[in-house]
């Protein structure tokens, strides 16, 4: 199994993290009965730290689609050199850190790290097209 189609099962991974944080977090705060339930009803505010999770989740999303294309092309294509692979580790390892201060509520460095994040896509657009 090649380098970047472990990155990718580790991206696939810290998908499933995402998914689940927010309806933990909301689970922690509304119950159990409401997460087995229809969730018709609105509970009450949603948790501040739910909220960043949502967000955070939303975020690694639309940029997950972008990582899972750019693996697969390089992948098809065989162009993919130690900077594609190191590229895809930096996204990955990128977005690990982002969750925890995204939920934390940390400003500044999180764009900082959604940065280092984004870098890795651009540098894997660049071994692509080299």
């Amino acid at each position: 199994m090649s380098t970047l189609i472990i990155a990718l099962l580790v991206g696939c991974g810290l998908a499933i993290v995402h998914n689940l944080g927010p309806s933990h977090a909301k689970t922690r705060a509304f119950g159990t009965d409401w997460n087995m339930g229809p969730r018709d009803e609105n509970p009450g505010e949603v948790p501040v730290v739910a909220d960043r999770l949502e967000r955070a989740r939303v975020n690694f999303h639309e940029n997950f689609v972008i990582f899972v294309a750019l693996v697969l092309a390089l992948e098809v294509t065989g162009r993919a050199s130690g900077m594609g692979e190191a590229a895809a580790w930096l996204w990955i390892a990128m977005r690990v850190v982002y969750l925890p201060l995204y939920a934390a509520g940390t400003p500044k460095i999180r764009t900082l790290i959604w940065a280092g994040s984004a870098l890795g896509l651009v540098l894997m657009a660049v071994d692509l097209v080299r």
